[in-house]
């Protein structure tokens, strides 16, 4: 499977010419030609998100009173 990044060869060493997973994920309108790393991005954001809220609300001292 061949993929469309450009890539720049130095001295032996390929270095891809897209700005990084955390440039990207913070842009609007950016370009995603790996889905795959589009996909890592929503994941993991979930995974973070999810944390912060269940410590958040873990410790938010709710109480019932009837």
């Amino acid at each position: 499977m061949t993929t469309k990044t450009k890539t720049l060869e130095k001295n032996g060493f390929s270095k891809s010419i897209l700005p990084s997973v955390w440039t990207r994920a913070f842009t609007s309108k950016s370009e995603w030609p790996d889905k795959e790393e589009f996909l890592d991005v929503i994941y993991w954001a979930r995974q973070a998100l999810g944390i912060l809220l269940g410590i958040f609300w873990g410790l938010l001292p709710l109480k019932k009173d009837f």
